[in-house]
């Protein structure tokens, strides 16, 4: 596991998605390694999944193809705002 965001993550321990997207930012969100699925999203850019992930786009349970391996959006845990954690199997 390891924090892919470009700056200091804000010490914020709550996490309700939409207010944090209301507020301009990235809310706090796993990826997890998940099973391959046909209702992917590609993305070749970490930069594109952290935008989409700031405008709501990707929500709760989406699930995203990123260097080929499959990734399950969890934004229910809380912790830091503009926090992303990528965590491979």
């Amino acid at each position: 596991m390891f924090n892919t965001g470009d700056s200091e993550p804000s010490t914020t321990e709550m996490n309700d998605p939409e207010s944090v997207r209301q507020m301009g930012k990235i809310p706090f969100t796993n990826l997890n390694a998940t099973e391959t699925t046909d209702n992917a999203i590609v993305f070749n850019s970490f930069d594109d999944i952290k935008a989409q992930l700031k405008s709501g786009e990707l929500q709760q349970d989406d699930v995203v193809v990123y260097q080929g391996a499959y990734f399950k959006i969890d934004q229910a845990a809380a912790g830091p705002i503009g926090k992303v954690n990528l965590i491979k199997a």
